[in-house]
């Protein structure tokens, strides 16, 4: 729907500050803001900007995504403490801001691209682009006006330096323009803010720009449905972060082909560039379609802002599959890159083990300086997307129903149109067991319709008894005043099929939990262990286990000889035990221990010593259909 020239969302997500997550999800939340966002130095996220150039390049990136995270975590929680600290990060980063507007952290090469006498990558505009949208989250979030003054004169700055007639903006990045032009989101943010028209023109700029000699092209390959990989140098990260703004600019401008082109772009990485664990990305970059190396490493900023795009989706134009793309990755990419200790995490989390949980303080650094919890893009990124789920668990229809989207311990309060309310509770233990009780009351007692989301790993679903017709993406139920739901979707495991370079490969999933092997049988090596598809209905012959709450699956395996050449076939390898990947590569690792894991890559060339340090794990087994008699 086009209301006064711009889209009207499809769905409005909950506010942080009327929703409480618990479960799982909630526990990392919780854990993750007490102990590291609480031991991030404020000084050091404000050194580049107070002592500039300061430590590292990119440094000043990290306020503004550290901010973007903590403040709705804190309205989460109701941590008044990280609620300050945001706020002292604001007022700090505001005074820092110079005469000119400008809000980087460079001394020389200001707005410079990469070049023989720069001895050092300037990212002023990726600095800029967080810092607006983190002053702008902390105006919507608290109504101080010298935020929205700050991020404007930041705004107004980027547009006298690249505005019509001005520089090339695509020139100031080694990543062909994907990571500058990924500042269309929050210039789009600012003429939402202010409603000022010189904010829309220099976002109708940028966009026409992508399109200008030797640039990006994003607009263009997204119209002709080429190749996403195509697109700049196929940075995933930046890449998608131009998705995200060109999806605002759309929801401004009422420009709904973007979307259509955005969400076509979606489906092909979705159906091309996805791992079984809804991961993205070889070392940060998006490859040929189908190049899928099972041992690539998938950063976890490429996995918030995948997250991200298809919230926004959602959001914008009411995509189920968004939904069932967030739930995948957000379980299996996202929560386990975090380590079991909640100080820290993963800056890549792949198939193939290890888990290497980073410890250093900053990448690029020596720590000398501050004392503080580890810090990188991805610390921040992570902690947005542990965020990111919670507030569209539940969400406002554009007809004014309930859409529960997905289903986890919380309870979430949802404003109506009309300015009635609806609190939702819901008690379960997802991702455990697929049973589910939802309570839903209106505020006055009137009526309402709950919209209940099928997930896309269930066999059946039952509502109140009452079975769900199969296909079905929803079941509406009626509430008047008062409601009581109990949902069943029985968890039976399944096995998952990879293709393009994982044929021949599988993966176990049970519910939205992906599974890994990281304790081989007796006898055996981690490479010799295939899943025995060949004794019927493997999934019948599963068992099923407990371990510190979570579902062990215990599966037949046969056994592939580990010679070289053999003319033998696999021998029945007994069973083996699966674990969630949540709990895949925990036990002796010393990331857990304190030490620099992420640098210890020494070893990598000597297998027997990585799995001495590291230890491995698999989500993507080899299968065997059966044995000749």
């Amino acid at each position: 729907m086009t209301l006064n020239g711009k889209i009207a969302p499809a769905a409005t997500p909950v506010a942080p500050e009327r929703l409480r997550q618990n479960g799982p999800w909630g526990d990392m939340l919780r854990d993750y803001a007490q102990t590291w966002m609480m031991h991030v130095n404020e000084d050091l996220l404000l050194d580049g900007f107070r002592n500039r150039p300061g430590l590292q390049a990119w440094i000043g990136e990290h306020i503004g995504k550290f901010m973007l995270g903590a403040l709705p975590a804190a309205a989460m929680l109701g941590f008044g403490e990280l609620r300050a600290k945001v706020g002292r990060l604001a007022r700090g980063l505001i005074v820092s801001q110079e005469p000119d507007g400008y809000l980087g952290t460079y001394v020389g090469h200001r707005f410079q691209g990469p070049s023989p006498d720069n001895p050092r990558d300037v990212w002023d505009i990726w600095i800029h682009k967080y810092c607006i949208l983190a002053l702008l989250a902390y105006w919507a979030a608290t109504g101080e006006q010298t935020a929205l003054d700050a991020a404007a004169r930041a705004g107004d700055r980027l547009r006298e330096e690249f505005g019509p007639g001005r520089r090339d903006i695509n020139a100031t990045d080694r990543h062909c323009g994907l990571a500058s032009g990924s500042v269309l989101e929050p210039i789009v943010g600012l003429y939402r803010a202010t409603g000022e028209e010189r904010f829309l023109e220099f976002a109708d700029h940028i966009v026409t720009g992508w399109e200008t000699g030797d640039r990006p092209g994003i607009v263009g390959k997204l119209r002709a449905r080429e190749d996403i990989a195509t697109i700049g140098n196929g940075k995933a990260y930046e890449m998608m972060s131009c998705f995200v703004g060109l999806l605002e600019y759309a929801r401004m401008t009422g420009h709904r082909e973007f979307i259509d082109m955005v969400l076509d772009a979606r489906n092909q990485l979705a159906d091309t560039q996805r791992y079984p664990t809804g991961g993205m990305s070889s070392g940060e970059f998006f490859l040929r379609p189908g190049m899928l190396p099972e041992s690539a490493d998938i950063e976890t900023c490429v996995t918030f802002t995948w997250m991200q795009l298809n919230l926004r989706l959602y959001e914008l134009c009411g995509d189920e599959r968004a939904l069932d793309l967030v739930e995948e990755a957000g379980w299996n990419q996202l929560l386990p890159a975090f380590s079991p200790t909640a100080d820290t995490l993963s800056y890549f989390l792949s198939m193939t083990g290890p888990k290497r949980f980073f410890r250093k303080w900053i990448h690029g650094t020596d720590g000398s300086a501050y004392e503080t919890a580890p810090i990188t893009c991805c610390h921040n990124n992570g902690h947005r997307g542990l965020t990111l789920l919670p507030q569209f668990a539940c969400a406002r229809t554009s007809d004014d129903a309930v859409a529960v989207n997905f289903y986890s311990e919380g309870r979430w309060e949802i404003e109506l149109a009309d300015g009635r309310r609806v609190r939702v509770e819901q008690c379960t233990d997802c991702p455990h067991s697929g049973n589910v009780r939802i309570e839903a009351t209106t505020s006055d007692q009137s009526a309402c319709e709950l919209r209940l989301r099928v997930p896309y790993w269930v066999e059946s679903m039952t509502v109140n008894g009452q079975p769900v017709d199969a296909g079905a993406r929803r079941v509406t139920v009626p509430v008047q005043g008062r409601g009581l739901f109990t949902l069943d979707m029985p968890m039976r495991p399944r096995i998952v099929f990879s293709g393009f370079g994982a044929r021949g490969k599988a993966s176990v999933a049970r519910g939205p939990i992906i599974y890994a092997l990281d304790q081989p049988p007796p006898g055996l090596e981690l490479d010799q262990v295939a899943l025995d598809l060949g004794c019927g209905d493997i999934t019948a012959r599963i068992r099923e286990e407990k371990q510190d709450g979570w579902t062990i699956l215990r599966v037949p395996v046969a056994a592939i000889p580990a010679t070289s050449v053999s003319a033998g076939l696999p021998a029945d390898g007994g069973t083996a035990a699966l674990v969630p990947i949540q709990l895949a590569g925990l036990k002796n690792n010393p990331g857990l221990e304190g030490c620099v894991a992420f640098t210890i890559d020494k070893w990598a060339h000597n297998p027997r010593k990585r799995e001495t340090f590291f230890p491995e794990y698999r989500v993507l087994l080899p299968f065997f259909w059966g044995r000749i008699p």
